[in-house]
C-alpha cells in the first residue's frame, strides 16, 4: 500500500465538513476502511462495495454510537465516499518523477 495514495485520501476527507466529522469520531474505523481498499483492491467492485457499506452502517446512519454521526447527510456523504474510494483504488498508481528544469 502507497503511504502516498492514502494521504491523497485522507486530504480529501479533510476538504469536506462532514466527512470530516466522520473521521474525527471514526477516524480508526474509517482508516481501516480505507487501508482494506487500498491494500486489496478487488476485481468485484460491487461485492467489495456492499461489503463495505455494511461496515460503515455500524458508525455512520442511525446505528452510530455518536449521536451527530446518525444523520441522513453523514450515511450519504460516506456512501459517496466509499463510491469514489473504489474508484480511486482501483486506477493504476502513477509515479511522477520530478524533472529538473535547465
Amino acid at each position: 500500500m502507497s503511504e502516498e495514495r492514502k494521504q491523497y485520501i485522507l486530504a480529501k476527507v479533510e476538504r469536506d465538513v462532514l466527512l470530516r466529522e466522520i473521521y474525527a469520531g471514526e477516524q480508526q474505523a474509517l482508516e481501516s476502511i480505507v487501508d482494506q481498499v487500498l491494500r486489496e483492491p478487488k476485481a468485484d467492485r460491487w461485492l467489495t462495495y456492499e461489503v463495505l457499506k455494511r461496515q460503515v452502517s455500524t458508525f455512520v446512519g442511525w446505528k452510530a454510537k455518536c449521536s451527530q454521526l446518525r444523520s441522513e447527510s453523514h450515511y450519504e456523504v460516506v456512501i459517496d465516499f466509499l463510491d469514489w474510494l473504489l474508484a480511486y483504488a482501483s486506477q493504476p498508481q502513477i509515479r511522477h518523477q520530478k524533472q529538473e528544469l535547465i
